[in-house]
């Protein structure tokens, strides 16, 4: 069961708009998307961390951990559970410099 690195980067920018502002800000998605306190200061703390350049890639990247990630690990877990094996893999592809590349990186492929 797989997935793209940069999967959630279409749903970065969307989550902005559709929670009520336009540019991107972590702790408002973070009320946005989750309803209890203590998970929007877990969410923060995860993914507040110098590793994302910007609040845009934070956000990319929780939509892709909640719409694809999170999901595979799921299916992964039952499908061990019925003895069957199971794989999960991450598909990561350098695209070059090109501006569609900076902005989606490997969004599909």
């Amino acid at each position: 069961v797989g997935s793209n690195k940069d999967g959630g980067a279409y749903f970065g920018p969307m989550a902005s708009i559709l929670g009520g502002g336009v540019t991107p800000n972590l702790t408002k998605f973070s009320e946005w998307i989750l309803p209890r306190h203590e998970d929007q200061k877990r969410l923060i703390q995860l993914y507040g961390t110098p590793d994302f350049e910007s609040d845009l890639r934070r956000q990319d990247r929780i939509m892709r951990d909640v719409l694809f990630e999170c999901p595979n690990r799921a299916i992964a877990r039952l499908w061990e559970e019925a003895g069957l094996p199971a794989y999960l893999y991450v598909f990561s592809f350098d695209f070059g410099r090109t501006r569609r590349a900076k902005a989606l990186g490997d969004a599909h492929a």
